[in-house]
């Protein structure tokens, strides 16, 4: 091989190495506990809207903001946390129970990202589908995200991101029906997270 085809093939696999796209910038975040929570909304009696907190959220946010598709999302949420808002004691007890969320045989609720996207239109906000298990059920779910913010976080001044989701599932697929219709079937899913990289 002369000097000069060297050369040429030294130019041109640079050239396929610029062309590439970069090397995909994965950053580790984790919930802060203090303001992350997923919130279900659903209708009681046609009277009202009732909302039940789970504010327990852990696990991987693994989180590519150039390139989505790169990002691992794997979320166990601890429903043990149940905050029933007004409905005291007896509430949580009656939705801890086996005609409801069964917490003795099913104290978790898992959701594991599969797809990723983000609008054309406006790059802070797409949708994020994924496998939910709920009461150990398995059903695909689709939320719409918006990124809220990112940058230091104004206080911790550690990296941040301030996600927003929200989606909508029946809650008779998962095997928790009891009192449908009177109890609506349809819960409104609202996620609220504030993700950090803790200081080392």
């Amino acid at each position: 091989m002369t000097k000069f085809t060297r050369t040429l093939l030294a130019s041109a696999v640079a050239g396929a190495a610029f062309l590439l796209p970069a090397q995909a910038e994965v950053v580790s975040y984790q919930a802060e506990p203090t303001h992350s929570y997923v919130r279900a909304t659903y209708t009681h009696l046609g009277l009202s809207h009732q909302g039940l907190e789970f504010p327990a959220i852990s696990g991987t946010f693994d989180i590519d903001l150039e390139d989505p598709e790169a990002s691992v999302i794997d979320v166990t949420i601890d429903m043990l946390s149940l905050d029933t808002n007004t409905g005291g004691e007896e509430f949580y007890t009656e939705l801890s129970s086996s005609d409801f969320f069964n917490f003795e045989e099913f104290s978790i609720a898992h959701f594991v990202a599969t797809e990723l996207s983000v609008s054309e239109e406006d790059d802070t906000k797409g949708t994020m589908t994924g496998d939910l298990t709920i009461h150990g059920v398995t059903q695909p779910v689709t939320f719409d995200v918006t990124l809220n913010f990112q940058g230091d976080h104004p206080m911790m001044g550690v990296p941040a991101l301030g996600v927003s989701a929200s989606g909508e599932i029946l809650r008779s697929d998962f095997g928790v029906g009891a009192f449908v219709p009177y109890v609506s079937d349809e819960v409104e899913l609202n996620i609220q997270l504030e993700l950090i990289v803790p200081a080392e």
